[in-house]
């Protein structure tokens, strides 16, 4: 059964300017680019999107009401005002990450300008990390989705807000 942690970025929240450095396809993490994040920032035909607390609770409820659209299972959700991140798997083997990826992406632009209004809410593409061991699942639900500052899922707790 595929396990998956995609995660959704928020349009123009993680510029190459960012203190923390950015992701470069095929490159990795880099570090700060200041010249980048300003070529990036006046690039854009829209402004940035921040995930308050009202958007980020839409977005895991939009997320819990496509899985049975995009056949998945969603362990746990976890938010940032910069991103989301969803804990899903599937049965089906023959589908590959891309489509359920892409799949969920979609049903959540759909609900969020259905929400609040047309406009692009996030960033191209979205980051995967697939889980494949028991531990790393664990270590997932337990601490790192948990320690996230926004709204959270899990499948014994629903909808929360901690830290």
């Amino acid at each position: 059964m595929p396990v998956y942690l995609f995660t959704y970025h928020a349009l123009g929240s993680w510029l190459p300017d960012h203190p923390s450095g950015y992701v470069k396809r095929k490159a990795g993490v880099q570090p700060p680019n200041k010249p980048l994040g300003a070529k990036y920032r006046a690039a854009m035909t829209e402004p940035p999107v921040h995930f308050d607390a009202a958007l980020e609770q839409t977005l895991i409820e939009l997320t819990r009401q496509a899985m049975p659209f995009v056949e998945c299972r969603l362990h746990a959700a976890a938010t940032e005002p910069t991103h989301l991140h969803t804990l899903v798997s599937w049965k089906d083997e023959s589908r590959k990450w891309l489509r359920q990826r892409t799949s969920i992406k979609r049903a959540l632009t759909i609900g969020m300008k259905a929400a609040h209004g047309e406009r692009r809410y996030f960033s191209d593409g979205a980051s995967r990390e697939p889980v494949q061991e028991q531990d790393h699942f664990d270590y997932l639900v337990r601490t790192y989705l948990p320690d996230h500052s926004g709204w959270k899922y899990d499948e014994s707790r629903g909808l929360y807000k901690q830290k």
